[in-house]
């Protein structure tokens, strides 16, 4: 669980969360009321309407005057609605001259700050920017095409509709229509030629019309996805058990999350609960309960111990609003190809010497074994796997001269390790395996063949470690 989550205000938190949950939403119904209240006002209505309108508009303009305040203290940002509110405000209770309420249109905006609305406006207004100039192609060829059938439907009904389609300008209203397929019924071609063009224009239109819808959700998409990769890959590094993992392996751990919603108020899990997963918070926020609650928010992480341990959840988490968060299923343990033996020893301290902890590196082998590792995904053992396997095995022994052995097989492997990393991974590989008459040294394009100066050091590693008689 991330540590800096606790310590926070939990009755600012509760009201901010209030806020921005129920009183939002009370708020956004009351915007549309407000506005639905500014178009039947400007209808002939009877005296008892006009008072009940009344009323309604200051029980919002109480209401809106709360919120104001409210957002100014706990939220404290001020901003271009706010702006309008208080123009509105000070209208309305101090001067009154000047009927504003018009300018409340701009609160509809104020749906669209939710983030659950902000984040696919921003994605949509960011899928048309980056495909603007496909766009801009589309609605050139939809112009063109335009002005075609405007020009062809001018010579063909000018003669015989002259008030209709005295010039091409004029005609262009019925392209625009036929094109779009709206079909007004106002300008209507008369001769049979024209109704064969009109027929043919609707079936491009259609097709026109379709195009950037295409693009425009093609893209839009992509960039969600994106989006969502984005954010599960930067959440997944933030959290310090794979803060050192190279790129592959956060892609790796990327696609392994499931994604999981959950309701306001609904248990996420209970205490004493089987412990197979850990999640990370991408919206919502979730209460820890405790005798001391702690409150987590989105890119936090909890669960992980009871993961890594295997070990009964030791709190209940509830969902504080609506929630999307990220589960990660039965992580047992970790492949470590850093070279660095100081975050092996980090990582057992914070997660324990039950996390299992294999290393990538060979020639780091015997220490990381001796330091708290369990293992290593080898290269060399594709050589010298009896000598690797025996190393293994008695690296992990508590007996002095098994220990003593270990170090031994390991001290004369060492130049072997180094040898089959001179050149890139795995010509040297495939060349010892020739010389052991395990396979060919072929490889495919764009590795190449090791240099002569290799396969010396290669042979020389070989003999040290006895496999060469």
């Amino acid at each position: 669980m991330r540590a800096s989550a606790l310590g926070y205000n939990p009755l600012m938190k509760n009201l901010k969360s209030f806020f921005e949950g129920t009183f939002s939403k009370i708020i956004g119904i009351l915007i549309i009321l407000s506005i639905a209240d500014q178009v039947l006002t400007s209808m002939e209505l009877t005296l008892t309407v006009e008072r009940i309108f009344d009323v309604f508009y200051l029980l919002t303009i109480t209401l809106f005057s709360l919120e104001f305040l409210i957002r100014i203290i706990v939220i404290r940002k001020f901003d271009f609605l706010l702006a309008v509110d208080a123009i509105v405000l000070i209208n309305a209770i101090f001067i009154g001259l000047v009927d504003l309420r018009m300018l409340r249109l701009f609160r509809l905006f104020q749906i669209f700050r939710a983030s659950k609305f902000l984040v696919p406006t921003n994605t949509l207004i960011k899928t048309i920017l980056m495909q603007r100039n496909a766009l801009l192609g589309s609605q050139m060829m939809v112009i063109s095409i335009l002005l075609v059938v405007s020009t062809l439907i001018y010579f063909l009904e000018s003669e015989a509709q002259p008030e209709i389609f005295g010039s091409i300008p004029a005609a262009m209203w019925w392209g625009i229509a036929t094109l779009t397929t709206v079909g007004y019924g106002d300008v209507v071609p008369s001769t049979e030629v024209g109704k064969i063009l009109a027929s043919f224009t609707m079936f491009i239109g259609i097709g026109m019309f379709a195009l950037p819808a295409a693009i425009l959700a093609s893209a839009y998409y992509e960039e969600i996805q994106k989006r969502n990769f984005l954010i599960t890959f930067e959440a997944i590094a933030a959290i310090p058990l794979f803060q050192q993992l190279p790129v592959g392996a956060i892609n790796k751990i990327n696609e392994k999350l499931d994604v999981k919603l959950f309701q306001r108020n609904e248990e996420i899990f209970k205490k004493g609960d089987e412990g197979d997963a850990m999640f990370i918070i991408e919206q919502g926020q979730v209460k820890v309960d405790l005798e001391d609650p702690v409150y987590l928010g989105p890119g936090d992480f909890f669960g992980e111990m009871a993961l890594i341990s295997n070990s009964p959840r030791n709190a209940t988490l509830i969902a504080l609003d609506d929630s999307k968060l990220f589960e990660l299923k039965n992580i047992a343990g970790v492949k470590d190809a850093t070279g660095d033996l100081n975050r092996l020893d980090q990582t057992i301290k914070k997660l324990g010497p039950e996390f299992i902890q294999l290393t990538g590196e060979d020639g780091l082998a015997f220490e990381f074994n001796q330091r708290g590792g369990v293992g290593i995904i080898s290269v060399t053992a594709n050589i010298a796997p009896k000598q690797c396997s025996e190393m293994q095995r008695l690296s992990k022994s508590n007996k002095d001269q098994d220990i003593k052995k270990a170090e031994s097989i390991d001290k004369i492997l060492q130049p072997l390790h180094k040898a089959l990393f001179i050149e890139s991974n795995p010509a040297p590989v495939k060349y010892a395996a020739k010389i052991l008459g395990l396979c060919s040294d072929e490889i495919r394009l764009p590795l190449v063949n090791i240099k002569e100066e290799t396969k010396k050091e290669v042979d020389k590693a070989l003999s040290i470690a006895k496999l060469l008689s």
